[in-house]
């Protein structure tokens, strides 16, 4: 189908705004797969980051405008896309907004982030950090090292409405602790679907809800393994 180009824009270290547009069909950044019936397979927006940093650097500018530092990217679109619901209860919600950060370093860290609802997210092979935002996420890691952030704000009320975490390699994998009071002490780490893994939550008593709030099903991890005292936790400022 015709595809539309997308425009963007960017602010210098000077506080100047930069505008440029990126023709899509030509660079595919963005590609649109439709809802199959049959299958059940639900309609998706696919990004090409790294197509999109080849575009923004071709049409904005040159790669010397990106210091080593965090970058906030910010994609919005008028499709009325909505997040799958992540129970018969859950009233799926439209999504026009998806943000991240991107890491410009000697050593380039990869970021990856969610949105409120239930997202899919595969880690890069090279490892990285990856942030769910909530919702019923199902997160897959690969290789190298990956953090993922358990944060203070993300908690469910149901254990259905929590992520889950697949592939975590016990002692080279890291669950980063955010925004909890008392850190790893405010968790609780009990047996999860099965003896062989795990559930993570904020105690009712650090929650901010008043309630037990389910956080991460950990595929395949024995929960003695991930015991709030073990090495398998750190906090924001490790991985700055």
């Amino acid at each position: 189908p015709v595809q539309d180009d997308a425009s963007g824009s960017y602010i210098e270290g000077n506080g100047d705004t930069g505008t440029f547009t990126l023709a899509n069909v030509r660079a595919d950044l963005f590609s649109i797969t439709q809802a199959n019936a049959v299958t059940g397979n639900p309609a998706s927006l696919d990004v090409k980051m790294s197509a999109l940093y080849d575009a923004f650097i071709a049409g904005a500018g040159n790669s010397d405008m990106l210091d080593i530092g965090s970058y906030g990217v910010r994609l919005e679109t008028t499709l009325p896309l909505a997040d799958a619901p992540a129970s018969s209860t859950d009233t799926a919600a439209t999504v026009t907004t998806f943000q991240g950060v991107v890491a410009f370093a000697s050593t380039p860290t990869n970021s990856i982030s969610g949105t409120s609802g239930s997202d899919s997210i595969t880690a890069l092979s090279s490892g990285g950090t990856i942030n769910g935002y909530g919702g019923a996420d199902t997160i897959t890691l690969g290789a190298g090292t990956d953090y993922v952030i358990l944060d203070y704000s993300a908690g469910s009320a149901t254990k259905a409405g929590a992520a889950t975490v697949a592939n975590f390699v016990d002692g080279t994998d890291k669950f980063v602790i955010n925004g909890l009071t008392n850190g790893v002490s405010d968790l609780t780490v009990v047996a999860g679907d099965t003896a062989g893994d795990s559930l993570i939550s904020i105690k009712a008593s650090a929650s901010a809800s008043g309630a037990e709030e389910y956080l991460m099903h950990v595929t395949d991890v024995a929960y003695t393994l991930l015991s709030p005292l073990g090495i398998d936790y750190v906090t924001v400022a490790d991985i700055v």
